[in-house]
């Protein structure tokens, strides 16, 4: 049970980033396609879970033990080419993902404390880098005591939430809302993969792949359903960088520092999932390896003036296309 939890842990810690906490992504691929957008969170969920079971097994048959083999199980040698252009264009939204979350990181310390972004930036990127230089059982041991507190506190919510305020429009957009669902799967699953290739020694049967998956798709189709409730009681919510911010602010002073420890560790556990991605990927001789994590932690710093909505928003949804094509294989296979 041990090591379903650690799966379970890091898999939500992937999951769970700033896009997710701030009440972005829950807008962009589902509240704002109203009541259908509720039925989509349930689909999602077992899509993700198919997935994630899919991959897991895969791993346990193949052996598969990098990204680059991984692909070329999934893709054959017939798509050769469609596998090299994935593989680069991941390796971009990985990287960039973690500029962004380390963009965001500094910009809230900013916002509520005036704090200089290069001070907030230097400060998590020696975070990072620390993380980044250990293996594979730092990045378990953080998520294993951070997602839990992630997880009650934003449960937490239901204690505030007033069922008369939830203000869920109709829509008629049904394919739309079905495609953005699985656009949200899609490119979740491109940070997730080259975390779960690094968890293989702890999937030792198919009955500990499957309950993680279970439980994981449960867990966040129920924290979903929470914020979308949540955030579904501002007014022109669209116009709001952080909507789960803004509503607990209106709750008191005491929810607000609550919502914010959570933002942070969302921010934090999703840049290091995405970086420690990047460098998986892309470097396996130690030394290079160093190097890199050592180049990204210092480039990140003087990033931290970029925002992320515009990642939630645009790229997000764009590589989730590509991340559709990996879905795709991986189902098929």
């Amino acid at each position: 049970m041990y090591d379903i939890l650690k799966i379970i842990f890091v898999i939500i810690g992937s999951i769970i980033g700033a896009g997710f906490i701030s009440g972005q992504e829950i807008y962009t691929f589902f509240l704002k396609y109203g009541e259908i957008g509720f039925v989509c969170v349930f689909f999602m969920g077992i899509l993700l879970g198919a997935v994630i079971y899919k991959i897991c097994l895969i791993m346990m048959n193949e052996k598969t033990m990098n990204y680059d083999k991984f692909l070329n199980i999934i893709f054959k040698s017939k798509f050769s080419k469609m596998k090299k252009f994935l593989h680069c264009l991941v390796n971009i939204f990985l990287l960039m993902s973690f500029f962004i979350m380390c963009a965001a990181f500094c910009a809230y310390f900013k916002q509520e404390y005036n704090i200089s972004v290069y001070l907030s930036g230097i400060i998590l990127s020696i975070i990072c880098y620390i993380v980044f230089i250990k293996n594979i059982n730092t990045i378990i041991k953080i998520n294993s005591i951070l997602m839990p507190i992630i997880i009650i506190l934003i449960f937490f919510l239901i204690t505030k939430l007033d069922i008369n305020q939830v203000n869920i429009n109709s829509s008629n957009n049904i394919l739309i809302a079905i495609l953005n669902c699985i656009l949200y799967v899609s490119y979740n699953i491109i940070i997730l993969i080259p975390i779960l290739l690094k968890l293989k020694g702890y999937m030792k049967s198919k009955k500990n792949i499957f309950l993680s998956s279970l439980i994981c798709s449960i867990i966040v189709v129920f924290m979903a359903l929470i914020i979308m409730c949540t955030i579904s009681q501002i007014n022109r919510i669209n116009f709001i960088e952080i909507p789960l911010l803004y509503i607990t602010d209106t709750y008191g002073l005491s929810y607000k520092y609550i919502y914010s420890l959570v933002l942070i560790i969302a921010i934090v556990t999703s840049a290091i999932s995405a970086g420690y991605g990047f460098l998986e990927n892309t470097i396996k001789n130690k030394r290079n390896y160093k190097k890199l994590a050592f180049l990204i932690c210092i480039i990140s710093i003087f990033v931290s003036n970029l925002g992320f909505s515009n990642l939630v928003n645009v790229l997000y949804p764009l590589f989730g296309v590509l991340g559709f094509l990996q879905i795709f294989f991986i189902l098929k296979y």
